[in-house]
């Protein structure tokens, strides 16, 4: 039974960190290493379901750490390596074998070339 005044630690999940999106990332393009189907996981192992697909990117701003941004449609990237940006791009962490991860969401994805204009660069 709590005593009045006693202070009770919890942990926290990492899937309820909100992330700074814009702060994390920055206004640079990410770069697509990667693109495919989405493997659904059941207890910790693949299954032969697919929810969607993925586009692995690497970050600049983030040391070229790479993560995976999972969209509902087959994205449109035609070419490894290239400078893509996303729409509604949500961030996520969590951990995987003691380690602190990155990964996203978003509604799609474009090369960066045809976003460029809705960009805002500090220069």
């Amino acid at each position: 039974e709590r005593q009045k005044g006693e202070i009770y630690m919890t942990r926290f999940k990492p899937q309820n960190i909100v992330v700074d999106t814009k702060g994390t990332l920055g206004n640079m393009p990410l770069i697509a290493i990667e693109a495919g189907k989405n493997p659904v996981y059941e207890n910790g192992k693949r299954t032969d379901n697919y929810d969607g697909y993925f586009v692995r990117c690497v970050s600049p701003k983030l040391g070229y750490a790479d993560f995976k941004v999972v969209l509902k449609e087959k994205p449109e990237i035609d070419e490894e390596n290239m400078e893509v940006a996303f729409t509604n791009l949500q961030l996520q962490v969590y951990v995987y074998n003691g380690q602190l991860m990155l990964k996203g969401t978003a509604d799609s994805v474009a090369p960066f070339e045809a976003t460029e204009k809705r960009i805002q660069f500090k220069r």
